[in-house]
């Protein structure tokens, strides 16, 4: 029986080791699973979880087991997010390279040794491929950007400096002074023109040009009140005196310039034909240019133009006229004069003739 016993025994002692054993090895387990933050909030941890190794004072449990810094966790890296090309060419190159891995799996015998190298030579190119592509998409997205930032620095230094030219530019104002006149001039030149009222009748004799004349008053001034220097075009100042370019300086107070539009009586009549058919016709036109002062400045347009016929035909005599200024059916004169908007060009250099384009 003592064997017997001695089996017995045997088989028991080595249940309760086994039963220590398995009861060490899920006390590890235990401890292994348990939070990071619970092992290190106890002193009796005895070995580290990530190394395995035993930490035996309580400054390498603080240099092996302790927590990162929050701020090393603020400073981490976050990936960029991915392009929509980059994404094409990654989804690419996996869907390529499966299906190479697929197609050699499929290769029986000795072509295998074939097929490998042939898939890790296209993961190669692949990979080569995919980061020569980033780097030239990189380098595109950057270049455009550059573009973009100088095209913008650019606009906004021309529009600071035509905001500098329009701070430094002055204004003309144009008034119409008196009624709108009609005047026949005389064949000498001696003869000033005689003023035919609204009704008379206009034909051709001995003793009157062959022609009409339009004339309408203006009165310009400075906005600011000064004297100024402009270039007329088709006007004619009453009391100035034009210099060798023609610039005429207008007082602070202003001047006095007679529009006048000069036609023979058969040319308004074709205007008159022309407007009944729907189109305006021939217009006559005044214009003002002022230039600063400045070489890097501004050259102002002021047009003025006068438009319609004085004239209805006489029914009973031809080529014979009324003069007629009274307003249509429609409530419109028959002839007006209207100002366009002001044109302004910037310089760079007037002297070198080089125009700043806006």
């Amino acid at each position: 029986m003592r064997p017997d016993g001695s089996a017995e025994e045997t088989r028991l002692i080595a249940a309760i080791m086994s039963a220590k054993r398995l009861r060490c090895r899920r006390s590890w387990s235990v401890r292994r699973a348990c939070s990071r933050s619970d092992r290190l909030s106890t002193r009796s941890c005895t070995f580290c979880a990530q190394t395995g190794r035993r930490i035996g004072s309580s400054d390498q449990r603080s240099a092996w087991c302790s927590p990162a810094p929050t701020s090393a966790k603020k400073n981490r890296s976050v990936p960029l997010p991915m392009s929509r090309q980059r994404r094409a060419l990654v989804l690419a190159g996996t869907v390529v390279t499966g299906g190479l891995i697929i197609l050699a799996a499929l290769v029986p015998g000795d072509l295998t040794r074939i097929a490998i190298p042939g898939v890790l030579t296209g993961v190669g190119t692949l990979s080569l491929a995919g980061l020569t592509f980033a780097l030239l998409t990189r380098e595109d997205e950057d270049r455009r950007s550059t573009e973009e930032a100088l095209r913008h620095s650019a606009t906004l230094a021309t529009q600071a400096s035509l905001q500098r030219r329009d701070q430094r530019a002055r204004t003309l104002i144009i008034e119409l002074r008196g009624q709108l006149e009609v005047h026949r001039p005389s064949r000498y030149p001696s003869v000033a023109p005689v003023l035919t009222p609204s009704g008379s009748e206009v034909r051709r004799n001995n003793d009157l040009a062959d022609t009409l004349i339009v004339r309408q008053e203006l009165w310009v001034t400075a906005a600011d009140g000064r004297p100024i220097t402009v270039t007329p075009h088709g006007v004619e100042a009453v009391d100035l005196v034009a210099g060798s370019g023609g610039e005429v300086t207008i007082p602070s107070i202003g001047a006095s310039f007679r529009f006048d539009t000069v036609r023979a009586l058969a040319a308004w009549d074709g205007i008159r034909q022309v407007r009944e058919s729907g189109h305006p016709g021939e217009e006559g036109v005044a214009e003002f240019v002022v230039s600063d002062v400045y070489d890097d400045g501004t050259i102002d347009n002021y047009q003025l133009r006068q438009g319609g016929v004085p004239l209805v035909p006489n029914p009973n005599i031809p080529n014979a006229w009324f003069v007629d200024l009274t307003p249509g059916i429609s409530g419109w004169p028959k002839v007006a004069i209207r100002a366009y908007p002001l044109t302004r060009r910037y310089w760079l250099s007037k002297a070198r003739n080089d125009e700043l384009k806006g």
